[in-house]
């Protein structure tokens, strides 16, 4: 089924610049290599798109310019170090993020995207 994209105010115009707000829902089955999201469909040339309240269920979104996809990622395990360090607290060790499995079920994920660029 892919994304569920609704925009979600009034486009803002000042000077040249132009600024999109979307809002994307995922759907329950999330495919390797992100979902299709073309940015230049809001904003004819975009220079930026920002992400809000990705992190609120685990997960980090970020948009693929290159390849027009948003992808979604998650922290890896964290593990904990049981060696006291000097201070006598415990070290937390944190793995890359990792790209959300294929066919993650994403459907509690809704994401409010801010799309800015140029109007010419």
């Amino acid at each position: 089924m892919g994304l569920t994209v609704t925009q979600s105010k009034r486009n803002s115009v000042a000077g040249s610049k132009v600024t999109a707000f979307v809002t994307v829902a995922f759907d329950d089955n999330y495919p390797t290599g992100g979902e299709l999201f073309d940015a230049t469909s809001y904003i004819k040339n975009p220079d930026s798109v920002l992400i809000t309240n990705d992190a609120a269920l685990g997960y980090i979104v970020r948009y693929d310019a290159t390849n027009k996809k948003l992808k979604a990622f998650e922290s890896g395990n964290a593990t904990m170090d049981q060696t006291p360090t000097a201070d006598l607290t415990l070290n937390i060790l944190q793995s890359p993020l990792a790209e959300v499995a294929d066919t993650t079920d994403l459907a509690a994920l809704t994401v409010d995207l801010v799309i800015s660029g140029s109007r010419a």
